[in-house]
């Protein structure tokens, strides 16, 4: 699953600037060395750790440096809404009594 934001500032390579990054759906192998509670907390470093996993094209270090705090947040919520996508899924699921149908 791929979500595409456009970003409003967008990020400045050389003398081209790039509006649209592909955000895929995190796996579990692109969030090693970083903390699942704190990516809900929209914590900044860990952010920087995993969005360069899953995103197209790669947004790195650099970008992250001139990135406003709008984009940057557009690019995490959207990684974040892809990654809890089928625990929505399930909890909708569920019956008053816990049990799935």
């Amino acid at each position: 699953m791929t979500k595409t934001v456009t970003l409003a500032q967008g990020i400045l390579r050389g003398e081209n600037r790039i509006t649209d990054i592909t955000v895929r759906k995190p796996l579990t192998k692109q969030l090693r060395g970083v903390s699942i509670s704190r990516l809900i907390e929209m914590n900044a470093d860990d952010w920087q750790i995993v969005l360069p996993r899953v995103t197209t094209p790669k947004v790195d270090k650099v970008d992250f440096a001139q990135m406003t705090v709008t984009d940057f947040t557009k690019l995490c919520s959207t990684a974040a809404e892809l990654m809890f996508e089928d625990v929505e899924e399930i909890d909708a699921d569920e019956d008053s009594t816990g049990k799935q149908d």
